[in-house]
């Protein structure tokens, strides 16, 4: 026989003896009284330890003065904070019901304005939800301004459109900011163009905050976008015919950086001497 049906066997024989005893001591009737009465004793206690216990709800009974009582501390605490509360911006209602016994009656129902300091989760909700602008990243070669604009126009009305781009050469940096008429619209395209495959780039959409969205985001947005061709404006600089006054700045220009180089060469016993192009 295997370890296990050697345990298995064991198991079963100290099961059955256990059900033996059982029966032996519940054939006799005394012993059947005495179950029933320490099921009663532990019913007992836990009875008592329920009593004892302090109520989450507290109740008027049938006493209305009592009712009253704790309404008008309530309005005298509301009356002395009223003037704290309309200074913070961050404050909430609490909703007390007048008869605690029947919670569900709402004409019964007293405002009281409480202040918190920490609601940053709560406020960062709100505005995700209401926010209307949207990040675009990943954003592929040739798909520029004009192609945003025709091709979110499917979703919604665009208001404005930023892409970002190189001042120098005026190549896109390859993530865009859009900004729909409405809030349901941007959460719709948030969801539908996130992880989106188009021309081998997949896109990544999400909205941003209204806490984020600063002033200067869309500076220059719906206009064409034209870099400034500063090759071109030194190379028309350099090629300017000069003055007889700006000739003999650069004789001289030259004339030090010549001298500095033969000192060079002395130093390291080269002999060489620079004759100069009249």
């Amino acid at each position: 026989m295997s370890k296990e049906q050697k345990i298995y066997e064991k198991k079963r024989k100290v099961s059955e003896k256990q059900n033996k005893n059982k029966r032996i001591f519940l054939s006799d009737e005394s012993n059947r009284e005495k179950l029933r009465l320490e099921k009663k004793r532990k019913f007992d206690k836990i009875l008592e330890k329920s009593e004892k216990e302090p109520k989450k709800h507290c109740s008027f009974g049938n006493n209305s003065k009592e009712a009253t009582n704790q309404v008008s501390n309530i309005n005298k605490l509301s009356s002395n904070n009223d003037s704290n509360i309309s200074n913070n911006k961050d404050s909430s209602m609490l909703k007390v019901y007048k008869n605690n016994d029947n919670p569900d009656s709402r004409n019964n129902i007293q405002e009281v304005f409480l202040t918190k300091n920490n609601k940053e989760q709560k406020n960062q909700n709100f505005n995700n939800e209401m926010s209307r602008v949207i990040y675009l990243g990943r954003i592929p070669h040739g798909f520029y301004e004009s192609e945003m604009k025709s091709y979110f126009k499917q979703f919604g009305t665009v208001t404005r459109i930023k892409l970002s781009r190189n001042r120098k050469t005026g190549k896109s940096k390859h993530y865009a900011f859009i900004e729909f008429e409405s809030a349901k619209v941007a959460k719709t395209v948030a969801k539908t163009m996130n992880n989106y495959l188009l021309f081998g780039h997949i896109l990544k959409c999400s909205i941003i905050p209204q806490n984020k969205v600063h002033k200067s985001m869309f500076d220059g947005s719906n206009k064409k976008f034209k870099p400034i061709p500063w090759s071109k404006i030194t190379k028309k600089r350099h090629e300017e015919p000069k003055t007889t006054e700006q000739w003999i700045k650069l004789q001289k220009k030259n004339d030090n950086r010549l001298k500095k180089k033969m000192l060079l060469l002395k130093k390291l016993k080269i002999d060489y001497e620079y004759q100069k192009i009249k």
